[in-house]
């Protein structure tokens, strides 16, 4: 059957047609296929397997050869029922909400659902009605959009009471006049719900007798056996022999802690891989990273590069201070004056930084964080030079030794 003709059976009166369309190839794709003739041919199949067997869409070869060496009828107690295989004893409450439980205890990955919600993807839809007090039926959807039973011992079919095709079990006749159980006329008139079960064999669950009294899995336990008494009574027990006192004992030492032998060793590892790790990072980042590039920086042990490093540290921390120290031709200077320090950064003269950073910026576009970089440098590099004028020309004005004649001499008095 075409996926639009499903979708046209099943369609509810307020739905979509898309919505219809995607429950129709659901139901096309995972739905049971409806075979009368691998349920109904076999008269031993038909008598061992009932409405439970065929909502799940399971059935055993060693159920029927079973029924054939028993040569079982239509009423046999080879029937698997809902709950045998949790390990609960027949049924007696026949109500929607023990019928259920039962059923749910066997199969964990049945879950309840609606007709408007329908199943996902590898389930399909079963339903189950109850004759309270006596008897319970179940139904289950086809791959063609019908639904379909197999009443006991009966044959699988797709008609209702009346003999029309079921599209809905709930609005479907379930009062059969010509069937009587208890004394009474067979009416499903109570109706359950409905459920999605797993189109996997192995994810569903259904047992032919209960397990016995004392088996694991049996919900009943068996009871223990009380011990007979003898006619000539309970022997008393023989008097104790007395026991001689003991003696004090002085205290055990507490035993020492357990070692712990590797535990520590393997952190500690940890711990160091990590911090390497972390300072790769940092070293291959930034401003170390570039400079790498261009092949004018060597930092770490085993540097090969002929670059002084130390002319570098102004730049990368905070710059060293020095004292200037006076020529061995020249006498020791005097203090300086007031609002000038003596430390002073030291320059080399083989390191243009100017054209270092130039070149930085025309290899590759700056960022708001590199331009902002580049800028700290550059008032950074002119406050050193500012501080270099002011040092040098208060030096030459106020040396005490000059008397006119020296660098900042020739001044008439």
């Amino acid at each position: 059957m075409r996926v639009q003709s499903i979708a046209k059976l099943i369609r509810l009166p307020d739905e979509k047609w898309k919505h219809a369309l995607k429950r129709a190839r659901n139901i096309k794709k995972y739905g049971p296929k409806f075979e009368p003739e691998k349920w109904n041919l076999d008269e031993n199949k038909q008598n061992s397997h009932n409405c439970y067997t065929y909502f799940l869409n399971l059935t055993k070869r060693s159920l029927t050869k079973a029924c054939g060496s028993e040569k079982c009828q239509k009423k046999n107690r080879l029937k698997p029922q809902p709950g045998y295989h949790a390990g609960f004893t027949k049924n007696k409450n026949h109500q929607c909400r023990n019928i259920t439980r039962r059923m749910m205890k066997d199969n964990p990955r049945m879950r309840r659902t609606t007709l408007k919600k329908d199943c996902k993807a590898h389930h399909y839809m079963g339903a189950l009605a109850v004759m309270p007090g006596s008897t319970y039926h179940y139904y289950r959807r086809d791959n063609t959009g019908y639904w379909s039973h197999k009443d006991g011992a009966g044959e699988a079919n797709q008609k209702d009471a009346d003999g029309n095709y079921i599209l809905d079990p709930q609005k479907a006749a379930r009062r059969y006049p010509g069937r009587l159980k208890d004394g009474k006329t067979v009416d499903y008139e109570d109706f359950c719900g409905y459920f999605c079960l797993p189109t996997n064999k192995k994810k569903k669950n259904w047992k032919s007798r209960p397990y016995p009294e004392g088996h694991k899995r049996s919900r009943i336990k068996r009871k223990k056996n009380k011990t007979r008494k003898k006619k000539g009574g309970v022997k008393p027990a023989p008097p104790a022999s007395p026991v001689p006192p003991v003696p004090p004992q002085p205290p055990t030492p507490p035993a020492p802690p357990p070692v712990q032998q590797g535990g520590r060793r393997k952190t500690r590892r940890r711990r160091r891989r990590r911090k390497k790790q972390r300072t790769r990072k940092r070293r291959g980042s930034g401003f170390f990273k570039r400079a790498r590039k261009l092949g004018n920086f060597c930092r770490g042990r085993g540097c090969v590069d002929n670059v002084d490093t130390e002319a570098h540290q102004p730049l990368l921390q905070k710059p060293p201070t020095l004292e200037i120290l006076p020529t061995p031709s020249s006498p020791p200077p005097s203090p300086p004056p007031s609002g000038h320090s003596t430390y002073v950064a030291p320059r080399n003269p083989d390191l243009n930084w100017s054209n270092y950073f130039r070149q930085l910026e025309e290899e590759e576009e700056e960022t708001p964080a590199e331009q902002r970089r580049r800028l700290q440098r550059q008032r950074f590099l002119q406050r050193i030079k500012e501080k270099d004028e002011n040092i040098n020309t208060n030096s030459d004005e106020d040396l005490p030794w000059d008397h006119g004649h020296g660098p900042g001499g020739n001044k008439e008095i």
